[in-house]
């Protein structure tokens, strides 16, 4: 055996790098279109790692029609597990909605398809809402009791000028 090499002997030997190239949008495409197909999750997550948003545009671009529903419902699906995903996320979505809206337009029972995306948008859309009344109402507190201190420093600072010095030095 001591004329037996391992395969990433013989690879580092060849000369081929170890690291792994930038994938490009036609990998990439391929990538998503077997992931998809396939239901392989982990083939998917690999795509979705991608976060340069022209590659993530050229792939979506790629993407055949019949796939694009499959793929929205894993994309909601992902968000619905783990909602702190949905910066990650949010690249792939809106190109898919914004690349394929002719054909998404064209589906007779769109919102029965879609129907949990839409859920999820408006679901965000009402917590979004009530956070934004919460920080309205905090800031006015906020200002409310900063005025309050301003205007008891004020007087307090009236009062000593009027009061005078409490005692007088004189020789």
């Amino acid at each position: 055996m001591d004329g037996d090499v391992t395969f990433g002997e013989a690879l580092s030997s060849s000369g081929a790098s170890s690291q792994r190239s930038k994938p490009t949008a036609d990998s990439v495409a391929k990538m998503l279109s077997q992931a998809v197909k396939s239901q392989d999750h982990q083939l998917l997550e690999e795509v979705l790692a991608t976060s340069k948003d022209t590659v993530i545009r050229n792939t979506i671009t790629k993407l055949p029609a019949n796939l694009v529903v499959p793929f929205l419902q894993e994309l909601v699906k992902r968000v619905r597990e783990k909602p702190s995903r949905i910066m990650d996320l949010v690249s792939w979505l809106r190109a898919t909605l914004v690349i394929h809206m002719a054909y998404l337009a064209s589906l007779p029972n769109i919102m029965d398809t879609l129907g949990g995306l839409y859920e999820l948008m408006e679901a965000r859309q009402g917590t979004a809402e009530q956070l934004h009344r919460l920080q309205g109402r905090l800031d006015l507190m906020l200002s409310h009791m900063g005025m309050q201190e301003e205007v008891l420093d004020d007087m307090e600072d009236e009062e000593m000028q009027l009061a005078g010095p409490a005692t007088f030095y004189e020789e």
